[in-house]
């Protein structure tokens, strides 16, 4: 009856602050707890990767060898997609593969498969090296290696019509330069003649070569050479 007694003589005033004061004591751990229970929950709005479907639907092998006209872009580092181009490549044919140097493209790496073009994605062990189509008993590779670069190179290989210009650092291991204008017509230089070289307009490819004949890697503005 005492603590009723003194708590009616405390002015109303005094004690709503108190209240206010005591509510805020209890009620910050609480939202701090809250705030903390939410973080580990996923979020609603975190992306749901849609899985790449397996190849439910198989094509017959061709009946005539297959060809390949084109890879673009004919640089590209590991986990960019090239298309490779030609004809009598069937429609998902089930007896298949394609080899890069130093890897097998997995099925997931392989994004289409059409009877004249096919859209694969670079592997992550690939190296610079001639692609190969394996379709059943028939084996066909592009003669032009694709140059295979990574974050860390610093060679750059400029279209600026109609010349091709080399920058940056690495220019002294290269002792050959090949570009080709078509699959047939085919230019062999150095590094240090390369800038009087005149095209008629943009190459089909162009290879690198050091002392050992090793593929120097290098990198492109894709705009230049129309990827």
């Amino acid at each position: 009856m005492n603590l009723i007694r003194k708590v009616n003589t405390i002015p109303l005033t005094t004690f709503l602050l108190f209240s206010v004061v005591i509510g805020f004591i209890f009620l910050i751990p609480l939202s701090l707890l809250l705030v903390q229970q939410q973080t580990k929950l996923p979020s609603s709005a975190a992306p749901n990767p849609t899985p790449i479907e397996p190849i439910k639907v198989y094509g017959p092998i061709p009946t005539k060898p297959p060809q390949i006209d084109k890879v673009t872009p004919f640089v590209s580092k590991r986990g960019d997609v090239v298309l490779i181009q030609g004809k009598n490549l069937g429609n998902n044919p089930k007896e298949s593969k394609i080899i890069f140097p130093g890897a097998v493209a997995s099925p997931t790496d392989i994004l289409k498969w059409k009877d004249k073009e096919i859209a694969v994605r670079v592997p992550v062990t690939a190296h610079s090296g001639l692609i190969k189509v394996v379709i059943g008993p028939w084996q066909v590779s592009w003669d032009i290696p694709l140059t295979i670069y990574n974050y860390n190179t610093k060679l750059h290989l400029r279209y600026l019509p109609p010349f091709l210009k080399l920058e940056g650092e690495g220019l002294q291991r290269v002792k050959k330069v090949t570009v080709w204008l078509s699959e047939e017509n085919k230019i062999a230089t150095s590094a240090a003649f390369l800038s009087q070289v005149r095209l008629n307009h943009t190459p089909l490819a162009v290879a690198l070569m050091d002392r050992a004949g090793q593929i120097v890697p290098f990198y492109v503005n894709p705009t230049e050479f129309g990827f």
